[in-house]
């Protein structure tokens, strides 16, 4: 990673990142796939459209304007901006000779954390949300990913989906 990129983040307190660790167990399980399960949490998708798209239904994904791409994805980029604003979010990397411990880090901005979550990226984004005991991931076709632990601590975050324009998908249809 260049140094550059690293600058986006500052480490945080050996304390709190083993804190976060315990709370988020698993989160190398996590991944950008809706076919994925991650023991201890339950998967949520976040679209812009109000169900799975089935085969019959990729022409919403081609062919799509300039305009209505960015329509689509400021609605997820609102969302993203939307929770900057109101939780503590952190990011997380593997760290070890098999990339088997987790470091939490923090955005040494709110500007730098809303540019990692825009999609404007190389990488889609992921953040630790403690505040709602979740993960949250970008991912693709205007569909990010929460993975959560408790539904009951998802309600303001189920607010902001809602208020955004957006639509959750409880499961995955192959």
């Amino acid at each position: 990673m260049s140094r550059l990129l690293m600058r986006r983040f500052q480490n945080i307190s050996k304390t709190l990142n083993k804190e976060l660790t315990e709370k988020f167990p698993n989160i190398d399980s996590a991944t950008y796939s809706a076919a994925h399960k991650v023991e201890g949490f339950t998967y949520l998708a976040v679209s812009v459209f109000e169900q799975w798209l089935g085969k019959d239904d990729y022409h919403f994904l081609e062919n799509v304007s300039d305009e209505e791409d960015r329509k689509r994805t400021s609605k997820l980029n609102l969302l993203s901006e939307k929770l900057i604003e109101i939780t503590r979010v952190y990011t997380y990397r593997f760290k070890g000779k098999n990339a088997d411990r987790v470091a939490f880090k923090e955005f040494r901005s709110r500007e730098l954390l809303k540019h990692y979550c825009s999609g404007t990226n190389d990488e889609y984004f992921k953040i630790a949300i403690p505040e709602y005991e979740c993960i949250y991931l970008g991912s693709e076709d205007y569909t990010n990913i929460i993975y959560y632990r408790n539904i009951d601590k998802l309600n303001e975050f189920l607010d902001l989906i809602s208020a955004c324009g957006l639509y959750t998908i409880e499961h995955w249809e192959q």
